[in-house]
């Protein structure tokens, strides 16, 4: 078979179509500029002998770069013998011997590839000339005779008295001389675009000589050789436009061995004398007609009447599954376990191995398993030829298996190729040297072994047989990749997600890889295997850094089907986006008296990379803060103030925090009263009614306004209010409080038992979904557990997630779980029900320490899950049904969402919502941890459930 490679460059990125041209590859053309030609030496089967039959064809490729006179395709001595070439105007000319002469009607162009063909039929009075497979003239001649010579044939040349001439000027391609008048036009496959390289078949049984002219005059089956003579060279390029894809198209009918007479040899060969490790390979398109009714063969070697087989591959007429025989043992045979259609085109592979003292014989069906069996012995080696398109040649009272329909690329290896090396090449076109490959058959017209071990076929096939070459076109295309992003120019903080984007045909599973060379070298897996119709990626970019990122997606094992960035991408270190609380602090002190107590301004790193800050107080002079620098991403520092010594009033300054986050240079309010008055604090719990509620606003109105939050036990105070009167109010959207507020009429005394008791509130929420798999919890407590009466647009069942059985189905939902809910449609719902602040749960570190948690009413920042023991999450992922996994977005997780948590051991954690401001301990941290690798699934949670 033939195949083009083809290298589009585009802007983004190019693609490669792996696999060399086959025939192209290999096929060279005789190129002369009027002074070269072939010899070849005289014959009787190409003189005297062609009259005995009446008829006469010659065909050729020809590409004449000029034709200033008459110029010989094939010249037999026009004078004495007949004659093939064209005129000065272009046109064909034909001799059938001396005497006659005829010129055909069409002039074929210069500096391009024409085939050119005349057929003569001296019992009809016809002869016809052809050009490019269409009929150019028909002309009724006289009754003549075919005329020979006693000296040499010429091709390129003729002679004019003793010396050469009407040479060729140009290039000349596929020479070829038949015994019976062809038509062109109607040949089966349109031969005129096939090299012909075998005798006998169809077509080879009235072939007398064929020059392909690769590289040399040998003839067909090194039948009537020649040399050449004179200036003359063999070039590859241009090539003659012959059939991209050709295979060979058997005809076996349904009787005993005697008609099945359709098949190839190969002359046995110690190589191909498998026993252990080897795989079978080819492509076949059955016929629904004809063949063997029970089964019909593809490879096989052995013989029935020697009773050794070594191994047989087949179909099993009767149900149409593909039959594997690898140690003789017909009847204990392997069958596919799917089907393959009659008139389309199958894969088949055939795979032998002996491994850990264990046999074992498995089948593949366009690349994918189609089932496997064990056996306890293996073939005996023999002596006897391999067959294809039929079984063994010596009994004629057995069948033999006849095959009828197309067959190519049939591939033979002497090891066991891994089921990555099958599903990745089924569809690539090659030769050798491979290892392993020990026969490789295109069917390019001819039975050549491309391999490089030399098992070549007998290219005289069976008298009777009837296999022609035939347009393959319609052959699956050799598999392509294309990497669409990312393609250079980008840059990516290590710990996001990255978005690998690729277009494949041809290949079941991709494997992506990244160079930090810009495409020197390729040492890191993204990912070892992903389905290549996916057709994209989430990965998480990981470190060290680097400007000369590049990515390349190619097979799971190493084949030259790949493509990678045009350009490179940069990997840096995240700059850190810092968050800060409160965004204003209050003090009040009495005139000369004490220091008011100071407060702690939280900060945290949302992003990435290691956050480095600093703290610089106003120029006022009446505050300072500690420490004014650090290098944490979850951190703090205290504001205090340094004097009392002021008049009366209220004072404003601020606080600059600084450093290396995209967001610095955040000012924090201070505003700071005088009084004359005393000062009083106050104190106090929300709580459910045992346990405390955290992050309730409280707030404080009257001589002066101050706003606190609960801590994460639920207690809460308030310093430096001068006496008054007071209202203090706890306000949250997720509780009701009783009582709702508490009175202070006056605050003149220090009061610490201001607790509220907190109820939950009856709420909605708004869950957002898009088509296909989401990651849900549930918000709230809602009336009904009923999946669809909650989600209608949802199909059941949900899934959660149970580390010692994977998932399991359901369809009831419960607040604090995680669900894998897959809907019909993008779209949103309003959930009513009681809203839930708070949750705890336990996670377990068992079976890769994955767990799928739901999430509280209100959003809260991954640093202030509250973790015991501290540091146990180890990362935290939400899945979008067009993204994959991903990191949550900021830091922050939200409500109606799940998250897969992965923990490094046993924990106990607890979720408050972030009412408003969220509390954030500077003791509880929680980073990512850079020095991670994020690859391969390693790290990801585990997929989606199956689809239904």
């Amino acid at each position: 078979m033939k195949r083009i490679l083809i290298i589009t460059l585009t802007l983004l990125c190019f693609v490669i179509s792996i696999g060399k041209a086959q025939y192209s590859s290999v096929n060279r053309f005789l190129s002369v500029t009027g002074s070269g030609y072939v010899s070849v030496p005289y014959a009787y089967e190409l003189n005297e002998n062609l009259g005995s039959y009446g008829a006469l064809s010659i065909d050729a490729w020809v590409y004449p770069s000029t034709i200033p006179k008459e110029m010989t395709i094939v010249g037999n001595d026009w004078k004495k013998g007949y004659w093939f070439g064209v005129t000065s105007q272009g046109r064909l000319r034909f001799y059938p011997n001396g005497n006659l002469r005829y010129d055909g009607k069409g002039a074929i162009p210069t500096g391009q590839w024409s085939h050119v063909a005349v057929s003569l039929d001296v019992w009809t009075n016809s002869l016809r000339f052809y050009i490019n497979g269409k009929l150019d003239i028909s002309i009724t001649i006289p009754q003549t005779y075919i005329g020979y010579n006693t000296t040499d044939l010429r091709i390129g040349a003729d002679r004019l008295g003793k010396s050469p001439d009407y040479y060729w000027q140009g290039h000349l391609d596929e020479v070829r001389i038949w015994n019976s008048s062809i038509a062109f036009d109607f040949a089966s496959g349109l031969l005129y675009k096939i090299p012909h390289g075998v005798y006998y078949g169809k077509y080879g049984r009235s072939l007398v000589a064929g020059w392909r002219l690769n590289g040399n005059a040998t003839g067909i089956a090194g039948r009537f050789s020649g040399s050449l003579s004179g200036s003359g060279t063999y070039r590859s390029a241009p090539d003659p436009p012959h059939y991209s894809r050709i295979c060979a198209i058997f005809r076996n009918r349904s009787g005993r061995d005697l008609f099945d007479e359709d098949y190839f040899e190969i002359r046995h060969s110690s190589s191909i004398s498998f026993v252990q490790n080897f795989t079978l390979e080819c492509w076949v398109k059955p016929s629904s007609k004809n063949g063997n009714a029970s089964y019909q063969t593809f490879i096989q070697k052995g013989s029935q009447s020697g009773k050794t087989w070594s191994y047989w591959l087949g179909l099993n007429k009767s149900n149409r599954k593909v039959r594997f025989v690898p140690n003789g043992d017909f009847n204990s045979g392997l069958e596919s376990s799917i089907q393959i259609s009659s008139g389309s085109w199958t894969h088949v592979a055939a795979r032998y191995r002996f491994s850990g003292g264990k046999r074992t014989a498995t089948l593949f069906i366009n690349g994918t398993f189609a089932g496997s069996k064990t056996y306890s012995k293996d073939a005996s080696p023999n002596q006897y030829a391999l067959l294809i398109g039929r079984s063994d040649t010596e009994d004629l009272q057995a069948s033999g298996y006849g095959f009828s329909g197309s067959i190519d690329e049939v591939r033979l290896w002497s090891v066991a190729r891994s089921d990555d090396e099958i599903r990745d090449n089924y569809r690539r076109e090659f030769g050798g040297p491979q290892t392993g490959l020990v026969g490789a058959y295109h069917f390019d017209g001819d039975i050549i072994d491309y391999s490089g071990k030399a098992n070549d076929g007998n290219h005289t096939l069976a008298s009777s047989s009837y296999i022609y070459f035939l347009n393959a076109s319609d052959l699956p295309s050799q598999p392509t990749v294309r990497l669409i992003t990312p393609n250079g120019g980008n840059t990516y903080d290590i710990g996001t997600t990255v978005k690998i984007n690729w277009t494949a045909t041809g290949l079941h599973d991709v494997r992506l890889k990244l160079s930090r060379d810009g495409g020197k070298t390729y040492n890191e897996i993204i990912a070892s295997s992903v389905a290549a119709k996916l057709g994209f990626y989430i990965w998480v970019a990981t470190g060290p850094e680097t400007q000369n990122a590049r990515v390349q997606v190619t097979t799971p094992s190493p084949t030259p089907i790949s493509d990678e960035s045009n350009k490179s991408f940069t990997i840096v270190e995240p700059i850190p986006v810092m968050y800060v609380w409160p965004q204003s602090l209050s003090f009040t002190a009495f005139q000369n008296g004490n220091l008011p107590p100071s407060q702690t301004v939280f900060l945290q790193n949302t992003n990435g990379g290691t956050l480095v800050w600093d703290a610089t107080p106003g120029s006022l002079g009446w505050m300072e803060v500690s420490p004014a620098t650090g290098n944490a991403n979850i951190d703090s520092f205290h504001v205090s103030m340094t004097t009392t010594d002021m008049q009366e009033g209220v004072y404003y300054d601020q606080v600059t925090v600084g450093g290396n986050a995209v967001n610095a240079g955040i000012t924090i309010n201070v505003r700071y009263l005088i009084t004359t008055k005393p000062v009083h604090s106050i104190a106090g719990r929300v709580s459910d009614g045992k346990k405390g509620i955290g992050n309730v606003k409280i707030t404080v109105t009257g001589e002066v306004t101050n706003e606190t939050t609960t801590n994460p036990d639920g207690s809460y105070s308030q310093d430096g209010l001068p006496e008054g009167n007071y209202t203090v109010t706890p306000v949250s959207p997720y509780y009701d409080f009783s009582p709702s507020s508490r009175a202070l009429e006056p605050l003149n005394k220090n009061e610490i038992q201001l607790n509220f008791l907190a109820k939950a509130k009856r709420g909605a929420a708004l869950l957002r979904y898009k088509k296909g798999w989401n990651l849900i919890s549930l918000p709230l407590v809602p009336s009904t557990s009923k999946l669809t009466a909650l989600f209608p647009d949802a199909d059941e069942p949900a899934y959660y997630y149970a580390q010692d059985s994977g998932y399991v189905s359901t369809t009831s939902l419960v607040f604090g779980i995680g669900y894998w809910v897959r809907f019909k449609r993008t779209d949103s719902v309003t959930v009513q029900g009681m809203l839930q602040g708070t949750m705890e749960a336990i996670l377990r570190s068992a079976f890769g320490g994955w767990n799928l948690i739901g999430m509280t009413a209100g959003p809260l920042l991954l640093g202030t899950i509250e973790q015991v023991p501290e540091n146990s999450i180890q990362v935290v992922y939400e899945y979008d049904p067009y993204l994959g996994y991903f990191l949550p977005i900021g830091g922050v997780l939200r409500p109606g969402r799940a998250y897969f948590v992965k923990v490094v051991r046993d924990v106990s954690v607890r979720f408050v919502s972030s009412t408003f401001a969220p509390y954030i301990p500077p003791w509880n941290s929680f980073t990512f941890p850079s020095a991670k690798v994020i690859r391969d699934g390693v790290n990801l949670p585990p997929p989606p459930p199956p689809m239904e």
